[in-house]
């Protein structure tokens, strides 16, 4: 039998040789013939509490360095990249998502086509403009008040963790994502194990390219254990 290459995690950090106890891996099937096509192997410990200082030390770079603009245009690009308006040498990665969708989930190609990308980018594009138009840039502003002196000070909750569903997984990790990166948040996602491959190519094929700061979104493959990992902080 042909040994299949294990998928990791989206780290900022890469991986690298360690004796550290790790889990199993996990075997990932083809929804559509049930043929077993890869398995997973989760982070070790040691790599999860890695994740989450590098998402930290991203998301002040992020909030600090980056305008409200600089953050709006980014999550645009992304967008465009899902779209139907995306640039030919962009029109790849939109048919290796619908495929990684396909495979995952067992639904048509006509049906993720016609809606799994339009909504994902369309709900990036969304978000994108909420930074520049919605005090998202988190500034202090004065509320009127004649006996007193009042102020709202927005500031982002800092490193957020996302847990993905198994069906609608582009959705779901779009859906997920957007909202806290346009805030100013880092995102810690873990996709299903059972449909994980959109949310990997979203973070390196959609999000990197369109220029979101390495570490500010993480995927984190595995199961319930990586989640309850990643929800008490450590590893």
């Amino acid at each position: 039998m042909r040994k299949l290459r294990p998928l990791t995690s989206y780290l900022k950090a890469p991986p690298v040789a360690s004796s550290e106890a790790r889990s199993s891996c996990i075997d990932l099937f083809n929804a559509t013939n049930g043929q077993l096509r890869a398995t997973i192997q989760p982070p070790t410990p040691s790599q999860i509490t890695q994740a989450i200082q590098d998402a930290s030390t991203a998301q002040q770079q992020w909030y600090h360095d980056y305008t409200p603009s600089q953050r709006s245009q980014i999550l645009q690009r992304a967008s465009t990249i899902l779209s139907s308006e995306s640039p030919i040498s962009m029109s790849k990665t939109m048919e290796t998502i619908a495929m990684a969708e396909v495979h995952d989930t067992g639904r048509t190609i006509s049906e993720i086509t016609s809606y799994d990308l339009p909504a994902a980018s369309h709900t990036l594009s969304y978000y994108a403009h909420l930074p520049s138009t919605h005090n998202a840039g988190l500034n202090s502003f004065h509320v009127p008040n004649d006996n007193s002196h009042a102020y709202v000070t927005r500031e982002p909750l800092g490193v957020t963790l996302a847990i993905g569903a198994w069906n609608y997984p582009l959705m779901n990790a779009v859906q997920k994502s957007a909202p806290a990166l346009a805030f100013g948040n880092a995102v810690l996602y873990k996709p299903s194990e059972l449909t994980p491959l959109s949310a990997l190519m979203l973070a390196e094929d959609v999000y990197e390219i369109a220029g979101l700061p390495k570490g500010l979104f993480q995927v984190l493959l595995g199961d319930a254990s990586v989640g309850k990992a990643l929800l008490l902080g450590k590893g």
